[in-house]
């Protein structure tokens, strides 16, 4: 419930700050506020050398029956702990770097601009979103189950 919560949290945020600008919003900065979650962490999974721990861990959701050594199962529990705290700070990172060059480009000497702002505003908070939707519906849903399955290899 609390996810929920937080998710509807910031949903209420974006579409009051826009205004309810949907047009504004869905157009130009949803995609944008995806690539700056997903770009990165595909990034910290070349760097760490974790497409396999990815692979295996996604694969052993899919087909609970896929035999994992104990130690790999480990690994890849590790991995998607790790994923999971990259995907929050990547996310950070890009809400205050989508805000912040946003605002760069605005001139505020115009009264239309403050509109503008806002709606930006709104939409910087997609960022936070598609990393907290990332989260909660992939990574640790992953590292649930594959702790409840080697916990119960563990038992046997």
């Amino acid at each position: 419930m609390f996810i929920l919560g937080f998710v509807l949290f910031f949903l209420t945020i974006g579409f009051f700050l826009t205004g309810f600008s949907f047009a504004y919003v869905i157009d130009l900065l949803f995609l944008q506020s995806l690539i700056i979650v997903l770009v990165p962490l595909l990034c910290v999974m070349t760097a760490t050398k974790s497409f396999k721990s990815f692979y295996v861990g996604i694969r052993a959701v899919i087909l609970p029956k896929a035999s994992i050594s104990d130690e790999l199962l480990g690994q890849v529990v590790s991995s998607f702990r790790f994923f999971s705290k990259s995907t929050a700070l990547i996310a950070g990172i890009g809400f205050l770097l989508f805000l912040s060059s946003s605002f760069l480009l605005i001139d505020f000497s115009h009264p239309d601009n403050s509109s503008k702002a806002i709606s930006i505003l709104g939409a910087s908070l997609t960022v936070p979103l598609y990393g907290l939707i990332l989260i909660t519906t992939v990574l640790e849903p992953v590292v649930f189950s594959l702790k409840k399955r080697r916990e119960a290899e563990l038992k046997n």
